[in-house]
């Protein structure tokens, strides 16, 4: 009797802690909602994870003693029920958090990319396309070379591949176009869906003429772009095979000089006869010159044409400018393990949410993209520390400054147990575990 007695206590003690700790985590969760500081929405946060914690151990207690007190199973049942309800609300409140920042972060990651740079990804992606199409098709070639093929289908393949060739130049230039001249992308897409549908189909003969006119179609178009290139005429042309070699000199000319004087008896010492003769033959030399042409001249010419060019049509200096692929059409047989494609572009990195960075850093050792993650975190504000092997970043200012160390609070990514931000009060950091040599 006294057993069962201890017993209804202990399960009333059990069921009032129940009582009392839903009613402390309803105040809680009420000041959670109604404050503005940050700091005391995290101290809030803490004592809410805290109050579900023990009253997730409180129900698991009521459920043992559900079976052998029949008599308050119906208020066991009721009290465990509104401890789930609990339980589902604090679910609740640390994903609006979590969903509110990356809600936060995609809009900033969106605002980030203009129409500018979505045109030109577009075009880079074609440029990747078309020179995978040229390799596929340049191995195709070789291909029915050694096998002795008919010389109609090699034609057939040089022909496709020169064309091939001939769209990634014009969307080369298309490319450096853009930067200077506006288009938009209704504009840009009549183009590139045909191009796509170019490398996609083999019978290109019909595609040729539509793309053409599609390029004409552009304010500034790229056939006009490319006939503005400073091209050589028939004389340029001859004059630059010239240039670099040492010119010829020809024998002076057998001239006849005919004068009015009388023979020279006293041989040629006279001052005036010798002047006399050199200044006509002098003459008759530059009547010769001048029917030849200057190759400086020329060349000054094309040099200013070039310069014309540049002046009308400039390259930008920033890295959006620059070519993303390397046209090598017959890579060298490297070892299996090297890349056979261009690394990807590093600017990509500062677009990435701190989650993907840690990702990259701690589950890609000892590559070129943890490289650029590890660049990037540090441009954010991270430190990393060689002897915990965790990314801290200062929160606040320090407690304590030293030479080789200092003192306060730090967050600090924990990649091991929870994969989140923490935060360190009173953490000592020392600069002799700080990882500077490669960020």
């Amino acid at each position: 009797m006294a057993k069962v007695r201890q017993q209804q206590q202990e399960l009333e003690k059990k069921l009032s802690q129940a009582e009392e700790g839903c009613l402390n985590f309803n105040q809680i969760l009420k000041k959670l909602n109604s404050t503005l500081s940050q700091t005391q929405k995290e101290r809030y946060e803490s004592e809410l994870k805290k109050e579900i914690q023990r009253l997730q151990k409180t129900r698991e207690s009521l459920r043992n003693n559900e079976s052998q007190d029949p008599r308050n199973k119906s208020r066991i049942i009721e009290i465990r029920r509104k401890i789930e309800e609990l339980i589902e609300i604090h679910n609740q409140t640390e994903k609006e958090p979590k969903a509110k920042v990356f809600a936060k972060e995609s809009l900033m990651i969106t605002s980030k990319i203009d129409p500018s740079e979505e045109q030109r990804d577009i075009i880079k992606a074609l440029q990747r396309s078309f020179y995978e199409k040229i390799s596929t098709r340049e191995a195709e070639l070789e291909k029915a070379k050694n096998q002795k093929f008919k010389s109609l289908t090699i034609d057939e393949i040089s022909k496709h591949i020169k064309n091939l060739r001939s769209h990634y130049e014009k969307l080369e230039y298309l490319l450096r176009f853009i930067e200077n001249n506006p288009v938009t992308l209704e504009q840009l897409w009549p183009l590139t869906d045909r191009l796509q549908n170019y490398l996609k189909t083999d019978d290109t003969e019909e595609l040729e003429a539509d793309l053409e006119q599609r390029y004409k179609e552009f304010n500034f178009p790229i056939s006009k772009m490319m006939s503005n290139f400073p091209a050589l005429n028939e004389e340029d042309q001859e004059a630059r095979k010239v240039l670099g070699k040492k010119p010829e000199i020809k024998p002076m000319l057998n001239v006849v000089v005919k004068t009015d004087s009388k023979p020279v008896e006293k041989g040629w010492n006279t001052k005036e006869a010798l002047m006399k003769i050199a200044g006509k033959v002098e003459k008759v030399v530059e009547d010769v010159q001048d029917d030849e042409t200057e190759p400086e001249k020329i060349d000054l010419e094309w040099s200013k044409k070039q310069v014309d060019f540049a002046y009308n049509y400039p390259i930008r200096g920033d890295e959006r400018s620059k070519s993303s692929l390397q046209m090598v059409l017959t890579p060298y047989p490297g070892h299996p393990s090297y890349p056979k494609k261009p690394m990807i572009n590093p600017g990509l990195f500062n677009k990435f949410d701190l989650d993907t960075l840690f990702f990259i850093f701690y589950h890609q050792h000892g590559t070129y993209q943890q490289f650029l993650a590890a660049k990037e975190l540090k441009a954010q504000g991270w430190i990393y520390h060689k002897k915990f092997q965790t990314w801290f970043q200062r929160s606040g200012e320090p407690k304590l400054t030293a030479q080789d160390r200092e003192k306060g609070t730090f967050l600090y990514f924990d990649y091991e147990t929870s994969w989140s931000q923490r935060r360190k009060a009173d953490f000592e950091f020392e600069y002799s575990f700080l990882e500077n040599d490669l960020l």
